[in-house]
């Protein structure tokens, strides 16, 4: 890297895999700044003197490194890098503390105020079952490093996550919050008229509900889903708009943003050579499972997540016409970033949707940042034309299958 110091890759994952105790395989996954995810693989059988190199970081040792072609060979991994291709960790953060800090307080807090009853702690409720969709446990391997195979839900310390729905505007709604908030929310009582002073902004962000307001919004965004899964049932397919809270949406377009540019996905896969990817992100977990709720509604049957994927398009990337596998059975194409493009304004890159009959029209969806479109991916094609210029185009994209489906989820 042009005689510039290099140093060790603080965010790499090391991953070792043993027989009989001795280290057989390494398996090396580095993020490399303005680049990609490098994924590297030695065995002892063709590499024994970079394994045993290796070796030290798995006691917590230093790695010392002896020979240029060593040097040469950990540095196209990603292990070693310079300062200016060193990633930082990726964290998000949506505090509703900030997003409603000028908010006037709630000039009552009567006997009708209470915690909004779809609220959510996910870090709670679901982390182990959740996060074994990442990293497998294995007696057999041990790790170094942040595990990019991401064991950890990307959140600052000390700060937890809650989910809710009926918010003013958006369908879902996420807020990071500080645990010990998030301890004081799960305290509250469904009636309660001693609110702390600092929980004021969590009746505007929707935590917190008046039943009066609550029941009308909430028969408002039942009769939007119902009208959604109305055309979803007719069409195989229907746009949802804002699916997501604007704070929510502009949390994770500033997150997986970061996620790119810090090289922490893969280039390519075997559909798309230009765009990079992510499977089963962790946090990206996090709100699969919040939105089966919505999706089991839209499609009127009982839902289980199968497999979330991220993509972030650029170059011209196209997709070509095609339906999906038997885990996509419903499915959810949720637009996070588009660049360049105005505030609320609508992607100029559609997904077409269409029946597989020779005859069958084309239907453009265009979507803003924090929309939606739901489909059937196993019934209908679906495809979308090269990528404008210029462009990036950043999406998440949902899979379900029926709750008594029993074939594997990936």
């Amino acid at each position: 890297m042009n005689g510039r110091q290099l140093v060790l890759n603080k965010n790499a994952a090391v991953r070792f895999q043993r027989t009989n105790r001795i280290i057989t395989r390494v398996l090396v996954q580095a993020p490399v700044r303005g680049g990609s995810l490098r994924i590297t693989s030695w065995a002892r059988e063709e590499n024994g003197s970079l394994v045993d190199a290796l070796a030290p970081l798995a006691n917590g040792g230093d790695l010392i490194v002896s020979d240029k072609t060593t040097l040469g060979r950990f540095t196209s991994a990603g292990l070693l890098v310079d300062d200016e291709h060193l990633s930082v960790p990726v964290r998000i953060e949506c505090p509703f503390e900030e997003t409603y800090l000028d908010c006037e307080a709630p000039s009552a807090l009567d006997e009708a105020w209470r915690l909004n009853p779809t609220v959510r702690f996910p870090l709670k409720e679901r982390t182990r079952e959740g996060l074994a969709r990442v990293i497998p446990s294995q007696e057999s391997e041990s790790y170094r490093g942040l595990a990019l195979a991401r064991s950890t839900v990307p959140l600052p310390p000390g700060v937890s996550w809650v989910w809710f729905e009926g918010a003013a505007t958006g369908w879902l709604s996420g807020y990071s919050v500080a645990s010990e908030i998030a301890d004081q929310l799960q305290g509250l009582s469904e009636q309660s008229t001693d609110l702390p002073l600092n929980l004021h902004p969590a009746a505007q962000a929707g935590l917190l509900v008046h039943d009066g307001a609550y029941a009308e919004r909430r028969a408002r965004l039942e009769s939007e889903q119902e009208s959604v899964a109305e055309v979803f049932e007719r069409n195989r397919y229907a746009r949802i708009p804002r699916l997501l809270e604007k704070p929510l949406a502009d949390a994770l377009k500033l997150y997986y943003r970061a996620l790119v540019n810090e090289g922490y996905c893969h280039r390519g896969d075997n559909q798309v050579a230009n765009r990079f990817t992510l499977h089963n992100e962790p946090f990206a977990i996090l709100l699969h499972e919040a939105l089966t709720p919505i999706a089991a509604r839209l499609a009127r049957q009982a839902l289980k997540p199968s497999y979330v994927y991220f993509a972030s398009y650029f170059d011209e990337a196209a997709l070509e016409p095609h339906v999906d596998r038997a885990q996509c059975e419903v499915s959810m194409s949720l637009l996070i970033d588009y660049k360049p493009l105005a505030e609320r304004a609508l992607s100029p890159w559609p997904l077409i949707v269409k029946r597989p009959e020779p005859d069958a029209p084309e239907m453009f969806v265009n979507l803003s940042p924090g929309d939606a479109v739901a489909y059937r991916g196993c019934e209908l094609l679906h495809y979308r034309p090269a990528l404008p210029a210029g462009h990036t185009s950043t999406s998440l994209f949902l899979h379900w299958v029926p709750a008594a489906f029993e074939g594997p989820l990936d």
